[in-house]
């Protein structure tokens, strides 16, 4: 037995290989082998045995039968059939290449042609899915056409079924997908067969193409069908449309068949990351079913009664059939051919991890001995000759010989075994005991066994049992005997013996409940040693068989060995002998057998397990309790047919207890004969064209039921859950007759029938609405018909209806009625009902034309004219939806329409009615005037027209404008006395208004003025001298008149004086100049000192000059004749002046002085009164 170590190898030296190696579909052989080989048991995969296993299937010329692509999926082909087993051979391959690749980089070729095959082989199963171009598309127990692999022959009773098988189908697919998805380095790459189904360009596209379509089958029929999705468990429908196929979807193989599909896709979607709650939906499917069939099993010890290499005792495992409701098996017992597909699927499910089950390496290893000591007999066969290309000479024992059926139970038959090998399935078992794969490898020799032999899946379970122990060497640790029995709290040895390179560390990491273990030594010195394992049992420790796990490490190497412990304490079995078959409401009866073991005498009390009770049936011990360790009970199941026990073959479970200990037994329980009725309510009369009715399935024992009828009817449906239904096809009496027959379970069920009337349809014969123009012809009357049902038209109807109305050509415009009746109307089925209709006469048209559309604001209303055709008729007009006349200036939208009843005709135009023009005149009052004078503009605004123009006047000189006054009756006046001086071309500017244009008159008006200006306009003046500046009277628009100029308010001690006081203008604009002088008091006895102190400072400074001037001259004039007497004259002048100076310092007073600074003097020319203006001067006093 070996250890739990099970990942094969994926090292990123694999990918690097893959990238760099051509791949060809097939590597070259001289020619298709015909034969697999095995090479030897020894040692890991070779070469040999792997080109050979590829050259096989890819069977070129199709030679090999064994390795033909599938023609259908009929008979499980695709699951485990040939077909289905081969390609999960090639996806084992492709795993075991992938780790040989490591020390054979060669061995990368074959790993690609493995994948390629497993392409081929994958997509030809895909299309032979029920909905795809091989499938046969036929319609399946759920009435649809289901995305399923066909199970049975088209046309036979079972063609519809689909169940668990169809999920080992798409597991082996998307084994494909997953080996893809776990080497990356391929995903990108191109896979090298033309795309021939378009299902991807690259391996990445090709896993995703798997993963989709099998997930469409995956979630629209198994999930849909056969998951509750709030257990997780794996149920049966319990419509009669599936019962009635007499299958089931929950033996334990079945569901490990059904679980391959969700495990894989689990994986695949672990990898992707692209949908975790889908993958853990998948994932906790995969481990309910994983851990109740672990939990389902019974510990058991295998106790052969034929010759065996092996001693009685080892930990083995008895299991079940199943132990749902609707199975009619075995609680224990199981055949080895389903038990191959349990151990196979738990393999699967424990080597993905932890995620997909609880099972521990225990529960493995157990069930590994189960294989390995209850199903083989060694003695079977002698030693085998060398028979190539199996060459495996064996030492003894020799050749598998294998109980294929132990439905009995694990106490296996005193005769022969079976069979002469041992299903592929098992090998996949080898990681948890490695003595079995040997011996029945050697069974595969073509001359032990020819069903074996070329059997790739077979020869694949071989080569990864050989990998697994190439690649785990079972050398470090062993055992004299994997069994010892220790009595109750005594002891049970196991002799040791190790062998490697270093010391050996012993240790049990698993001890039985109530057990304690040590070691003699615990750790052994490298090389060969020995140990002695002692284990000490105790009044707990469970009796019987127990499996606990030997574990030996050397240096990085870890080796397990399972060893059974076998507690001989008191104990007893219970047993049931023969089945019972009764007919409803009879008893049945079994007995019960209780035996002692190792000194066992307490009492059993017997009870029936109730999770196998079934309805109306009640169980009875007689005795019901057994004394003294051993005897027997009657057991009677009483069965009722007034609470009817459902029919078929039940399981039941009789259960021994004792103190602590519990035992239990099984048997069959058959219930025949039961009563089953037909639940058929009455149906309501029917008006013929009425849906489908739909007919009841099943009979209180879940059993089709069958409907005959007369009658204009038809059924149609079968036993599908779409179910049957009962089709109208006529008028009259229907009846209805439901039966069902007599099954191996129930009695013929009482037949009920029910009659029901179909009336005739209602026809709707309806005159079809007509119109007609006022004095034209009566139009044809028509009708339709409606009403018309299952599918039936107007081809049913014979006759016509007669059609009639109270209107004729010269009938005035209105609504008239359209009458209709049968006439000689015949219809089968159906009878008519009458709708009238109605003749809508209409007006002839009318043409109108309109005059008038252009006209001039008057005041008036003003209307548009209108004639028509034919001539005279009444014409209605509005104008902007109104029927009011328009007056005022503007567009108005005119319609007009013809209002008599009898004619229709109405025309649309625009009325356009334009402003009147407007007379404008202007006068200013006086014409002529001086500015600052009041001046009055009036202006006039006049029209032809009826009405007052309003709106205003806007007077302007030239452009500029003057004011803007409301038109008042006609007559807008501006009055003002602020209108500057000038010549005014006066413009009088009408504005209009709505009804009125604008209009412009013209006029004169002039205004005299003039301006003053100084020239300069600033002066300085030192105290005692005067300064004059030049004053221009300008006249504008030829002011005439005298202008009298004064000065404002003066400094003290300042006077003004004009040349002229009123300079007159003559009226022909020539402009007047006046000369002003402004003195201060120092230049006249009139003016006043201002500042004495500067006076003096001036005339100081003019004295203390003087010697500075003088001797600048007397320099001078030493230069000559001529500068001297040039200079003479410049000096009398120069003391002149300085003596002048002094002379009017020391006359003046500072009482006449001017006031130093500057002022402003505002110069005032007055002309007619109140004509004035002024100008300032800055005057400066120095």
């Amino acid at each position: 037995m070996g250890s739990f170590s099970l990942s094969f190898k994926r090292p990123a030296l694999v990918a690097a290989m893959l990238l760099v190696i051509s791949i060809p579909l097939v590597r070259a052989h001289a020619q298709t082998a015909t034969n697999l080989v095995v090479d030897g048991v020894s040692g890991d995969v070779d070469q040999n045995e792997v080109d050979t296993f590829i050259s096989f299937m890819t069977n070129a010329g199709g030679i090999n039968p064994n390795a033909a692509f599938p023609t259908n999926a009929l008979g499980d082909n695709l699951a485990y059939g040939t077909p289905g087993l081969n390609l999960e051979a090639i996806n084992y391959m492709y795993r075991i290449t992938g780790d040989l690749m490591v020390s054979n980089p060669s061995m990368a070729t074959e790993h690609m042609q493995l994948m390629n095959l497993a392409i081929a082989w994958s997509e030809s199963f895909m299309l032979l899915r029920n909905d795809q171009a091989n499938g046969n598309q036929i319609v399946m127990w759920t009435g649809n056409v289901d995305h399923v692999w066909q199970t049975y022959a088209t046309g036979t009773a079972q063609a519809g079924y689909a169940g668990s098988e169809n999920g080992d189908t798409a597991g082996h697919i998307l084994y494909t997908a997953l080996n893809i998805l776990q080497t990356p380095s391929i995903w990108n790459l191109t896979v090298p067969d033309g795309n021939p189904h378009n299902f991807g360009v690259t391996y990445l596209q090709r896993a995703q193409t798997y993963i989709n379509m099998m997930e469409d089958t995956t979630q629209n029929y198994f999930t849909k069908y056969f998951v509750n999705p709030t257990t997780y468990q794996i149920v049966p429908p319990t419509s009669p449309a599936w019962t009635v196929l007499g299958e089931n979807m929950d033996a334990w193989n079945r569901q490990f068949l059904l679980t391959n599909d969700y495990l894989r896709l689990a994986q695949c979607h672990a990898i992707l990351g692209d949908n975790p709650t889908l993958q853990a939906f998948y994932t906790n499917i995969v481990k309910t079913s994983a851990n109740a069939y672990v939990a389902n099993a019974i510990p058991a010890t295998a106790t052969q009664t034929v010759s065996s290499a092996y001693p009685n005792g080892e930990a083995v495992y008895d299991s079940g059939y199943g132990n749902e409701g609707d199975i009619e098996g075995q609680i224990t017992g199981n055949s080895s051919s389903h038990t191959s597909y349990e151990f196979q699927g738990l393999a699967r499910a424990f080597e993905a991890g932890p995620a997909y089950t609880s099972a521990s390496l225990m529960n493995m290893e157990r069930y590994a001995n189960t294989v390995e000591y209850a199903m083989f007999n060694y003695t079977g066969y002698p030693t085998p000759s060398s028979y190539p290309p199996f060459n495996v000479p064996l030492a003894t024992p020799y050749v598998t010989a294998y109980y294929k059926t132990i439905d009995a139970g694990l106490v296996l038959p005193t005769k022969n075994a079976t069979s002469d090998y041992l299903y592929g399935q098992f090998y996949f078992m080898t990681p948890y005991n490695t003595l079995f794969w040997q011996p029945a490898a050697n069974g595969a020799a073509p001359m032990n066994h020819n069903n074996y032999h070329n059997n790739p899946y077979y020869t694949t379970g071989i080569l990864y049992a050989k990998h697994w122990v190439a690649t785990h060497p079972q050398t470090m640790i062993s055992v004299a005997s994997n069994t010892a029995t220790a009595p109750s709290a005594g002891v049970a040895t196991y002799a040791i013996t190790t062998n490697s390179t270093a010391a050996v560390t012993l240790s049990i990491p698993d001890l039985p409940a109530g057990t304690t273990a040590s070691f003699s030594p615990a750790t052994v010195p490298a090389g060969s040693g020995s140990a002695t394992l002692t284990v000490q049992t105790s009044s707990s420790t469970p009796n019987g068989s127990s499996l606990f796990s030997l574990t030996g490490t050397s240096g990085g190497s870890v080796q397990t060995l399972g060893l059974t412990l076998i507690a001989a304490s008191p104990d007893f079995t219970v047993s049931v002998s023969g089945t019972s078959t009764v007919a409803a409401g009879a008893n049945g009866t079994f007995t019960v057998t209780v035996k002692a073991l190792n000194g066992f005498g307490g009492d059993v009390t017997l009870s029936a397990d109730p999770v196998f009770a079934l309805p109306g049936v009640t169980v009875s011990f007689n005795p019901s309790v057994i004394s003294g360790g051993s005897g027997t009970s009657v057991v009677t199941a009483t069965t009722s047919s007034t609470v009817p026990t459902t029919g078929g073959v039940w399981t039941e479970g009789f259960i021994g207890t004792s103190g602590s200990i519990e035992h239990e037994s099984y048997s069959g329980l058959t219930v025949k004969n039961v009563p089953q009725t037909i639940s058929f309510p009455s149906i309501a009369n029917q008006t013929y064209g009425a849906g489908p009715i739909p007919l009841p399935l099943a009979t209180s024992q879940n059993n089709v039921i069958t409907y005959k009828a007369t009658g204009p009817e038809t059924i149609t449906g079968g036993e599908t859950l779409a179910g049957q239904s009962l089709n109208i096809t006529g008028v009259g009496m229907i009846s209805v007759t439901a039966s069902s027959p007599a099954t191996s379970y129930a009695t013929a069920a009482t037949p009920v029938v029910q009659s029901f009337t179909v009336s005739p349809a209602m026809l709707s014969v309806t005159a079809q609405n007509q119109t007609m123009v006022y004095s034209t012809a009566l139009p044809v009357l028509t009708s339709t018909t409606s009403g018309f049902v299952n599918g039936d038209s107007a081809a049913v109807v014979t006759g016509a209806p007669v059609l009639a109305t109270t209107a004729v050509s010269t009938s005035p415009a209105g609504t008239y009625p359209i009458s209709v009746s049968a006439g000689t109307l015949a219809a089968a089925n159906y009878a008519f009902s009458f709708i009238n209709g109605t003749l809508t006469i209409s007006p002839a048209s009318a043409a109108i034309s309109l005059g008038g559309l252009a006209q001039t604001y008057t005041g008036a209303p003003l209307t548009v004219t209108a004639t028509t055709i034919p001539a005279g008729l009444p014409v209605s007009i509005t104008y902007n939806g109104s029927s009011v006349v328009p007056t005022a200036a503007g567009s108005y939208a005119v319609v007009a329409t013809i209002s008599n009843p009898n004619y229709a005709g109405t025309t649309s135009a625009t009325l356009v009615i334009s402003k009147a023009t407007a007379a404008v005149t202007v006068s200013a009052t006086p014409t002529s005037t001086t500015a600052g004078q009041s001046v009055t503009i009036t202006g006039t605004v006049a029209s032809s027209a009826a009405g007052q123009p309003t709106g205003s006047l806007t007077f302007l000189n030239g452009s500029t404008v003057l004011g803007t006054v409301p038109v008042t009756a006609g007559v807008a006046v501006f009055t003002s006395s602020s209108l500057p001086g000038g010549m005014y071309a006066l413009n009088a500017v009408y504005s209009g208004d709505s009804n009125f244009v604008g209009a412009k008159a013209s006029s004169a008006l002039t205004i005299s003025d003039y301006t003053l200006a100084a020239s300069p306009s600033t002066l300085t003046i030192l105290d005692g001298q005067s300064a004059t500046t030049t004053l221009t009277i300008t006249p504008i628009a030829n002011y005439k008149g005298a202008v009298a100029m004064s000065c404002g308010t003066l400094p003290s001690n300042v006077i003004c004086k004009f040349s002229t006081t009123t300079p007159p203008l003559d009226g022909t604009g020539t402009p007047e100049n006046v000369i002003l002088s402004i003195s201060t008091n120092g230049a006249s006895g009139a003016l006043a000192s201002v500042d004495r102190h500067a006076d003096s400072r001036v005339a100081l400074a003019s004295v203390l000059s003087l010697p500075a001037l003088l001797g600048g001259f007397l320099l001078l004039l030493a230069g000559g004749h001529s500068g001297r007497r040039k200079l003479q004259g410049l000096l009398l002048v120069v003391v002149s002046i300085a003596f002048t100076g002094l002379t009017a310092c020391g006359s003046a007073t500072t009482a006449n002085l001017a006031t130093k600074g500057t002022d402003a003097v505002v110069v005032t020319g007055s002309g007619a009164v109140p004509l004035s203006h002024n100008l300032n001067l800055t005057v400066t006093i120095q």
